[in-house]
């Protein structure tokens, strides 16, 4: 039983090859697609027509029911031997569809001979042309590619692009050998239809179907805002920004004005939280830095920024020696009253910063220390270095945005030595030898009587000689004395001098 299947099938191939090969094979020319109906076409060549009936028509399936997915079936019967071309209208495997798909096809001629269809071998498989665009958003361009009309082999001769946008007309942008072409410097948010032409050495045309791209712009929805700008320990800078991440950001940047020009200093991460904060440690605290923060999208692009923020700075001087006056000035115009509020803080001989007022009209504020300069003479505590910083705050929502560097002065030591003192005196002050010293960090007093004896040594500022020596009462005299001191510049200096003791007794 075996043998003879095998018998029978062996028969029937080689019945069937030997009519084929009584029937030569056409020969298609090209297939292609036209878009206005978005068919596809075939043209043939056949050169024996009065030899033969007519064609079959046969076409790729590729999923339709009842029928071998990936198959070739015929589709139509030509029944007319002159026929050289035909458009593929048919639906009997569904339609065809070469704008969203390649459509393949074959062909045969056919002979009736007494009632009995005989068929030549099928043509070589064509295929229609199907190209696809892709936006590049990072080099603006369009590439297109598509399978090639490998069929043709050496007969091919080149791929002519065409394209156009909105309802103009397709025009040649392009001639290519391979089959990929990148339409370059394209515009963004605009619709891009592009076909091809393939073209053989006997000037047979394929033309593509339509493949469309829109160059579609990134549209960003994330934002970046500044929270605060501080400056601490007098050599760094915090920064922190408050980010709205975007799908289209891919990463940050942190920038700084830097030779004349923003630079990048620092990256981040997508997805960072929504804050971003960076502490900048190559500063002087006492110059103005700029910065921002940007998004990039991933062609590394910046798609969106804050605004440009900087360092607040203030530098303290000594306005004016004889009225005790100090100065302190804002680097930056104060253009936003109403705005913002800035507080001033002090520190003397390195306290704790106190509030000791506001700038409200002006760039600078004037700090009047004449009642600590006479509480001083009479505690003698303090070493004259004052320092200061302000801080920033929004007025709507009391938040700190800034906060400045410290600025410090050092005071030169103020010194009123009395020329007299009276024990028996109704004024207190005038009970005791007692220099009024401030703003000095070491002090001694030598006393010496009218025959250079030693008789009174003090370190303590804040106390005086009451005129006795070994705790009995001396008589009226004038007494020598030297004072040394350092003041908050470390300069020593020396004061020399007479002062008389007027005894009541």
């Amino acid at each position: 039983m075996i043998s003879k299947t095998l018998f029978i099938t062996i028969l029937l191939s080689v019945t069937y090859n030997c009519n084929s090969q009584n029937i030569e094979a056409p020969s298609i020319r090209f297939v292609t697609v036209n878009n206005a109906s978005k068919n596809a076409s075939l043209s043939w060549s056949y050169p024996e027509k009065d030899k033969i009936d007519g064609f079959i028509i046969k076409r790729f399936i590729y999923k339709f029911q009842g029928v071998a997915d990936n198959t070739y079936n015929t589709i139509a019967t030509i029944k007319n031997p002159e026929a050289d071309f035909f458009t593929d209208t048919t639906t009997v495997y569904g339609k065809c569809t070469p704008d969203t798909r390649i459509e393949k096809y074959r062909i045969a001629a056919y002979r009736n001979i007494e009632g009995s269809v005989k068929l030549s071998i099928m043509s070589n498989i064509h295929e229609t042309v199907f190209p696809e665009a892709k936006y590049d958003i990072c080099t603006k361009s369009n590439t297109v590619k598509w399978n090639g009309y490998n069929i043709w082999k050496n007969n091919l001769s080149k791929y002519e692009i065409y394209a156009k946008t909105g309802s103009g007309n397709f025009s040649l942008i392009g001639i290519a050998g391979d089959t990929i072409f990148t339409h370059t410097e394209v515009s963004e948010n605009r619709n891009y239809e592009y076909l091809i032409k393939s073209i053989n050495v006997n000037s047979d045309i394929s033309v593509s179907c339509i493949t469309s791209i829109y160059t579609k712009k990134e549209l960003i929805n994330g934002t970046i805002s500044n929270k605060y700008v501080f400056v601490s320990d007098n050599n760094k800078i915090e920064l922190k920004f408050e980010v709205k991440p975007d799908k289209n950001i891919k990463s940050y940047s942190l920038f700084k004005f830097r030779d004349n020009k923003f630079v990048p200093i620092a990256d981040f991460p997508a997805d960072v939280s929504e804050n971003i904060i960076y502490t900048d440690t190559n500063i002087n605290a006492e110059k103005v830095y700029r910065y921002y923060l940007a998004g990039k999208n991933i062609c590394d692009e910046i798609v969106a920024n804050s605004d440009t923020v900087k360092n607040l700075t203030i530098s303290a001087t000594i306005k004016d020696k004889s009225l005790n006056i100090n100065s302190i000035n804002l680097s930056e115009q104060k253009n936003d009253l109403g705005k913002f509020d800035y507080k001033i803080f002090r520190s003397i001989s390195g306290n704790q910063y106190a509030e000791i007022g506001n700038l409200e009209t002006k760039t600078d504020y004037e700090d009047n220390i004449t009642e600590i300069l006479v509480q001083e003479f009479k505690e003698g505590k303090l070493d004259g270095i004052f320092c200061y910083y302000i801080e920033k705050y929004n007025s709507e929502t009391g938040e700190k945005v800034r906060v400045s560097n410290k600025s410090c002065i050092k005071r030169d030591a103020s010194v009123f030595i009395p020329n007299a003192f009276n024990p028996d005196s109704d004024t207190e002050e005038n009970r005791t030898f007692k220099p009024k010293i401030a703003f000095v960090n070491s002090y001694n007093i030598v006393i010496y009587n009218s025959g250079g004896q030693k008789i009174y040594t003090n370190f303590n500022p804040s106390s005086g000689w009451d005129g006795t020596y070994k705790g009995k009462r001396l008589p009226t005299g004038v007494f020598y004395y030297i004072i040394s001191c350092k003041d908050a510049n470390d300069i020593q200096k020396i004061f020399k001098g007479y002062v008389t003791l007027v005894n009541s007794e």
